[in-house]
């Protein structure tokens, strides 16, 4: 996690926030999808979404 903290700029324990629920800037969420298509290859339109219905079904528990 550090090393894609690093490459994206922002602190490792704001990756953890964002894996736990937390929402990213707008710019720090496009360096992770452009981290992300780096890293996998695949096209932007290719990135796992989760609806917004299923994000709030798993977060109102």
């Amino acid at each position: 996690m550090q090393a894609i903290a690093e490459s994206i700029g922002v602190a490792r324990t704001t990756l953890i926030g964002w894996k736990q629920g937390a929402e990213p800037r707008h710019s720090e969420g496009d360096r992770l999808l452009t981290f992300w298509t780096n890293v996998t290859g695949h096209d932007r339109a290719a990135v796992p979404m989760v609806s917004i219905s299923d994000w709030w079904a798993y977060h109102a528990k």
